[in-house]
């Protein structure tokens, strides 16, 4: 129970209290007729993680990732032409430049090296994990390494508080 709920409950129960002689407000639970008690997540015992195998590598740490140097396209940018596909050639006259098609590439593109034009690297070092598994949050105490749990309150029977004997 959050700081808010337990003044506004304090507050209500303070009230029922003025209005009836005789009635105490529980100190242990503060009203409420219940306590909060935080306990070890016995799941990830108290650490709030949990150790699985990586969804990328499936723990082998190497899998194929896209190629850095192409980003996965698998090709890059023709050196000779800049990437645009044509290149400014002279004539045959010495003074007359004509554009032509590159007869490097493809449309200014040009298999990449690295990879060999499949945009995948083979067998890299996995990117997610170094070990084959990771860390993930306990969805036991949701990554807190404790979780909360509510009890009747044994001073008050669950009541929130008691009637005084006058």
């Amino acid at each position: 129970m959050n700081k808010f709920a337990i003044f506004a409950l304090t507050v209500l129960v303070a009230g029922l209290a003025q209005g009836d002689e005789g009635w105490v407000m529980c100190q242990e639970c503060v009203g409420a007729g219940y306590i909060e008690i935080e306990i070890t997540c016995d799941m990830c015992e108290g650490f709030g993680f949990l150790w699985e195998l990586c969804p990328t590598c499936h723990g082998t740490e190497l899998t194929d990732i896209a190629c850095i140097v192409c980003d996965g396209d698998g090709t890059i940018d023709c050196g000779w032409c800049g990437g645009d596909g044509w290149w400014t050639v002279t004539a045959e006259d010495g003074i007359t430049q004509i554009d032509e098609l590159c007869p490097h590439c493809f449309f200014g593109q040009i298999d990449c090296d690295f990879c060999e034009g499949s945009g995948i690297l083979h067998n890299e070092p996995c990117p997610v994990c170094t070990g084959g598994e990771i860390e993930v949050d306990c969805s036991n105490c949701y990554g807190y390494g404790v979780v909360i749990i509510t009890e009747p309150c044994s001073a008050c029977d669950g009541q929130g508080g008691y009637w005084e004997e006058e």
